[in-house]
């Protein structure tokens, strides 16, 4: 699984945008603030020269067309056969990856975490569906993935973790003027930069990372002050040590623990590819379709 997940964490943002940039119903989410996209309109101006929408798209055809034209394939392709077969992958599976990707990615802004969180489940869910159709007629007996089970349960387990940021200053009056404007609308992240008192928190606006609930770098009364907010708040000022801290809770990831039955389809295709000496290309779905295409 680790392995996985650090291939995940190298590829699937790039190709997974990629793939979603050249789909007709993805053109407008690459424009978050704006309703429509207007293919009349130029899509960008350099010094006043348009970049017209069709050259755009002339762009990506040519940069990424057939990446993700075959992936478009593959994902038609294994669709049909996952269906005929009845052959499904358990949503907990993708939460617990999901998660994962979560605290790989680092720093995100509220306003993105939806999108590339379903982002991010449409290509797991596309990776682990291909990977179990092409090993289905490998066979895995039920006391090899018991053992599995067994042997890596911790693999099948996730920990709270919370994404804090942080501002602290030396005075509680610069404390609650921070908090102030933080009530009148002022970016949190903006804010830690402005009173910076250390490098690092002016490089990154106050942004401290992910964190487990459980780590012991996180005091009692600190967890408590977080346990208060929701997702996207900050706490009043409070004294924390000899200075005086805002603390700002970005996302918070649940828990998850999977018992067997939720991952036995999973470990079977695992150790089915371990016995393979390599992972059939995806195109191997396409010889049980008649799949033709531009290329």
């Amino acid at each position: 699984m680790k392995k996985l997940l650090i291939f995940l964490a190298i590829v699937l943002v790039t190709n997974g945008a990629t793939y979603l940039l050249t789909r007709e119903p993805a053109i407008e989410s690459a424009y978050p603030e704006s309703e429509t996209v207007d293919r009349n309109e130029p899509v960008a101006e350099i010094d006043g020269e348009p970049i017209e929408f069709e050259e755009w798209m002339t762009y990506l055809e040519t940069h990424f067309g057939k990446e993700a034209l075959e992936a478009l394939i593959t994902d038609e392709v294994t669709g049909k056969i996952s269906a005929e077969e009845n052959i499904s992958i358990n949503e907990k599976i993708i939460d617990l990856e999901v998660m994962r990707m979560h605290t790989l990615y680092g720093q995100l802004p509220e306003s993105q975490v939806e999108q590339r969180e379903a982002l991010w489940r449409d290509n797991i869910h596309s990776r682990l569906l291909m990977e179990r159709l092409l090993t289905r007629d490998v066979s895995v007996s039920d006391a090899d993935i018991d053992a599995y089970y067994q042997q890596h349960q911790g693999d099948f387990e996730f920990s709270r973790w919370i994404e804090l940021s942080e501002i602290e200053v030396d005075s509680q009056a610069t404390a609650d003027a921070i908090y102030q404007a933080l009530e009148d609308g002022a970016d949190f992240h903006a804010l830690a930069r402005e009173y910076a008192t250390t490098e690092e928190m002016l490089e990154t606006g106050g942004y401290l990372g992910f964190y487990s609930y459980d780590s012991t770098f996180l005091t009692e009364d600190y967890k408590s002050r977080v346990d208060a907010l929701d997702a996207y708040s900050y706490s009043e000022p409070f004294q924390n040590g000899s200075g005086y801290s805002i603390v700002y809770l970005g996302r918070d990831l649940p828990a998850i623990t999977l018992p067997l039955a939720d991952v036995r389809d999973y470990i079977r295709t695992e150790l089915a590819i371990e016995q393979l000496a390599y992972l059939p290309d995806e195109q191997t779905l396409w010889e049980e379709r008649n799949v033709e295409w531009i290329y």
